[in-house]
């Protein structure tokens, strides 16, 4: 576990204030993931050794099998997304740049900090089924100038995480926090 601004930090996330910068890397690891990685390899090679010969002999519609291999290539994906990738968020006084990597994804973003008003975190739950067991995930948005909201991390499963990201990020672009309607509450 990491300090920062007196909010213990859960592993996984690390925030560096570098004079000119603010640096702050997230990454996705959990071990579960490599149940995800295995259950995605065990599902392609069963799917290619159920269809391999169905799909060359032409018994089986080439549109079936098709489902099938864009499912577990995307299972497949998904997993080393989340063993492998990190995001990174570098703040300047001028600009905040996402990334996301190493494997390509449609996260990275750049946001021009001049235009910000203001950042919150929001909790979202969401139950497995009706009645059920709710999970926790908390993101991090800023206000535009303009009053859209744009994303800037999530997947957060610590609301510490997300109030410590909030708070540094505002205190180095010298941003007073205000509070926003449907934020989480800091002293929850």
């Amino acid at each position: 576990m990491m300090k920062i601004a007196g909010i213990e930090l859960s592993n996984g996330l690390n925030i560096e204030n570098r004079e000119s910068y603010l640096e702050i890397t997230y990454s996705w690891y959990h071990p579960f993931y490599w149940v995800f990685l295995g259950f995605s390899l065990l599902m392609n090679v069963m799917v290619i050794n159920i269809i391999w010969d169905d799909l060359f002999s032409g018994n089986v519609p080439i549109l079936v099998p098709s489902f099938f291999i864009l499912g577990g290539l995307l299972f497949l994906y998904l997993s080393l997304r989340k063993l492998l990738n990190s995001v990174k968020i570098f703040i300047t006084s001028d600009k905040i740049k996402i990334n996301e990597g190493p494997i390509p994804t449609f996260g990275n973003n750049e946001l021009d900090t001049r235009k910000i008003k203001q950042f919150y975190c929001k909790a979202l739950r969401t139950a497995t089924k009706a009645n059920g067991p709710t999970s926790l995930s908390c993101q991090v948005h800023a206000i535009m100038n303009d009053n859209t909201h744009e994303l800037i991390l999530g997947g957060l499963i610590d609301r510490q995480q997300s109030l410590s990201f909030e708070s540094e990020v505002e205190k180095f672009l010298g941003l007073k926090d205000i509070k926003i309607d449907g934020e989480i509450d800091k002293n929850w």
